[in-house]
């Protein structure tokens, strides 16, 4: 009983971060919220801890995936803000906003759907 309470809350608080970063503004704060919680799913379990290890499992998943999402998508679009001038910026920044808007659909779909993300 005690385990559904943490996953419901923990996935709470992954759909909150996922509509922090399609927001767009407050995005760096989901990413600060991302990179939180990979650091405290990456925590040895303990013996109270091991029901929770596969919910757990798929949360860091994806908060690794909104994470990635943000700082790649954050770097191309630099680069493609530096590089308007020579008209290739343009092709850069739709290219990322387009991989970016892949990556939340994906990454909501694989949400409601309790599926873990493919990261490496």
């Amino acid at each position: 009983m005690n385990t559904d309470r943490y996953d419901k809350s923990q996935r709470a608080i992954l759909w909150i971060t996922y509509i922090l970063h399609i927001l767009l503004f407050p995005a760096a704060v989901g990413a600060i919220i991302n990179a939180v919680k990979i650091r405290e799913y990456g925590k040895p379990a303990t013996t109270e801890d091991s029901q929770r290890e596969d919910s757990t499992k798929v949360l860091k998943t994806h908060h690794q995936w909104l994470l990635r999402t943000f700082l790649i998508s954050l770097f191309f679009l630099a680069m493609g803000y530096g590089t308007m001038y020579y008209g290739v910026g343009y092709i850069l920044a739709i290219g990322a906003v387009v991989w970016w808007i892949y990556r939340m659909i994906r990454g909501l779909i694989g949400c409601a759907e309790k599926r873990p993300m493919p990261v490496a």
